[in-house]
Formats: C-alpha cells, sequence, structure tokens
C-alpha cells in the first residue's frame, strides 16, 4: 500500500485545475450547512443535511477516481441517501451512549470527592475543584479516554460512506459500518497518521480567517478516497468477499467507477 505521502502527492495531482471549482462547491455546501444549523434544529437539520454531506463525498471519490470533475457527480441514488442518514443516526447514538457514560463518571468522580473532602457541593464550583485536585486529575483522565475512544470510533467507521457510495442493494448501512471496521483491520494507524498530517494545513487556514478551509477540506477528502481505494486494493481478496467488488471480471481497484467506464 503506498505511503500517506504517496497518497498526498497523488491526491495533489488530481486536484490540478480543479481547485477553484471545488472551492466554490465547499462555499456553497458550508454555506448550506450554516444556514440550515442557523433555522432548522435538531435531527430535521441532520437530514437535510445528508445530501450536502454524500454529494461531496461522491464528488471527492470520482476525483479519487481520475474522472473529469462533473457536477454531476454531487447526486447520488436516494437508496444512498437512506443508507447515509441512518449511518450517521446509529453513529450519533453510539456517540450521545459514550458521553452519556461519560458524564456519568464525572458525576460519580465529583460527588464522591465532594463527600469525602471538605467541599460543600454548593460552593463555588472553581472553589470547590480546587480544594479536590485529585478530582481534577480523575476528570481530566476521563476526559482523555472520552477523546480517544470518539476519535477511534469516528475513525474505525470512517470507511463507511465509501462502502454506501457503491450503492450495492445488498449492503445496508450496518453493514456497511462492519465493512469499514473490517477494511481498517490492520490499517487504522495509517489512516489515523494520514488525518493528522493535515493538522497544519487547518492552521494555516485560520491565518486566512477560515477561507483557507474550502481549499484545503477538497485535499483532504480527496486523500480519504485515495485511502479507501487502495485500501481496497490491498485487501481485494476481502473486499470481494463482501461484495464492494462485485465483479470477479473487474480487476481495477478503483472500484467505484461504473463497470462500462472500466471496462474501457
Amino acid at each position: 500500500m503506498p505511503t500517506n505521502k504517496e497518497i498526498k502527492t497523488l491526491s495533489r495531482r488530481q486536484l490540478k485545475g480543479k481547485w477553484g471549482k471545488l472551492a466554490l462547491v465547499n462555499l456553497g455546501v458550508v454555506a448550506v450547512m450554516l444556514l440550515l444549523g442557523y433555522y432548522v434544529n435538531g435531527i430535521i437539520a441532520q437530514i437535510l443535511c445528508v445530501p450536502l454531506m454524500v454529494g461531496s463525498s461522491k464528488l471527492m471519490l470520482s476525483v479519487a477516481n481520475g474522472e473529469k470533475l462533473d457536477l454531476n457527480n454531487f447526486i447520488a441514488n436516494k437508496t444512498v441517501y437512506i443508507r447515509y442518514l441512518v449511518f450517521t443516526l446509529i453513529l450519533a447514538m453510539i456517540q450521545m451512549l459514550i458521553g452519556i457514560i461519560f458524564a456519568l463518571v464525572s458525576s460519580g468522580v465529583l460527588a464522591t470527592s465532594f463527600m469525602l473532602g471538605s467541599s460543600n457541593i454548593d460552593e463555588n464550583m472553581m472553589k470547590a475543584l480546587s480544594q479536590n485536585m485529585g478530582a481534577v486529575m480523575i476528570l481530566a483522565i476521563v476526559g482523555l479516554i472520552l477523546l480517544i475512544v470518539m476519535v477511534y470510533i469516528d475513525l474505525i467507521y470512517s470507511m463507511t460512506e465509501y462502502v454506501i457510495l457503491r450503492d450495492n442493494e445488498d449492503i445496508d448501512a450496518i453493514m456497511s459500518m462492519k465493512y469499514s471496521r473490517s477494511l481498517l483491520k490492520g490499517h487504522l494507524w495509517e489512516f489515523f497518521k494520514l488525518q493528522i498530517s493535515f493538522i497544519g494545513w487547518y492552521l494555516l487556514s485560520i491565518l486566512t480567517a477560515g477561507i483557507g478551509v474550502i481549499f484545503v477540506n477538497s485535499y483532504i477528502m480527496t486523500s480519504s478516497a485515495n485511502f479507501y481505494l487502495e485500501l481496497i486494493y490491498k485487501e481485494e481478496e476481502k473486499a470481494r468477499e463482501m461484495g464492494i467488488i462485485n465483479s470477479e471480471s473487474n480487476m481495477h481497484y478503483r472500484s467505484y467507477m461504473d463497470d462500462k467506464e472500466t471496462a474501457e
């Protein structure tokens, strides 16, 4: 499997001549999502954002496939939207459950520290915590564990969207999540390193008042898509067993392309 440096180099080459158009697409997506977040609350906003998230991923995946930039690739099948929505809801519930567990543990730590210490639970919270440094340390550790778990959850399910975009009628959202975990087995650290390698780009984007993010986002998403496609090549036998690659005669590892396009 290519190194992350090689994947990023390939992505930059594929994005040559496309940066401007993709930046406009990203700007439009961000603007619409911000408006939806402002005017619509809760699950309705999440549902309305699904076509935008799916479209962005699908478009970047087509770029990674070496296809010409075609905004028609922003449109997906209705089934893809439904499966992607189910996936995001399941992932949100998993994260919410982890958050609840963290909140319960934190509450237990605080309650125990107040009971064993001299602080009264009615005192100013900052003053009370300053008198219970042991509780602060435990909360910091629990918070770090929460962060690690959240990052891990995001990573193991990061290939789910690409499996869903394959639009295989035999693979639903839950199976797509399962396949994501399976594909990344043994490659999770590589993908994590790829993601954190963009931290510097995000920091530079801050200097442009966030405007640079609309360019960096294309770079990150194309690199992630290329990682997936290279992963399919590396784990081809496993991918065929899952049905992600469903044509025995199709040896082209960039399997998202239609069979007709691949044959050509």
